[in-house]
Formats: C-alpha cells, structure tokens, sequence
C-alpha cells in the first residue's frame, strides 16, 4: 500500500491549489482530495502545510497537516489488519 500527498495542479480563484491523496491498495487506486486547498508557496514536499500559514478560508497549516496526519495514521493501522 501506498500512499502520496500532491497539490492539484490546477488552482482556484484564490491561487490555491486543492491538497489530493493517491492511495493505492493491492493495485486498485483511488485519488480523492483532502478538502483543503493551499498556495504552492506553503507546501512542503515532506506532505504538509508551512507552520503559520492560514489559507483563504481561514484554516490554518495546524488543522491541515492535522487531516494529513490522521490520514496516514488511519491506512498504517488498515495496513497492519
């Protein structure tokens, strides 16, 4: 099992850019958004958020990288059943 954090290349009105999971299980893929989005500036390739940065819906980098890591955590728990 594999998973991938990417920013979505093409932006919305506000410059931003939807943060999209690649999760692939035993050959089948899904790719699905997180339901965030974040300027290219603010992401880290390590699959996170810059710290302080707030996007344009007032959501800051510490409630994003929080999704990201709940994620993670809940395909490792699935992948060791």
């Amino acid at each position: 099992m594999s998973l991938q954090f990417y920013l979505y290349p093409v932006p919305n009105k506000q410059n931003e850019n939807a943060v999209r999971v690649s999760i692939n299980i035993k050959g089948a893929r899904l790719i699905t958004t997180i339901g965030y989005s974040i300027k290219p500036e603010a992401w880290l390739e390590g699959a996170q958020a810059k710290k302080r940065y707030i996007n344009s819906k007032g959501v800051p980098a510490r409630i994003i990288n929080d999704r990201i890591s709940k994620i993670k955590l809940h395909f490792n728990e699935y992948e060791l059943q």
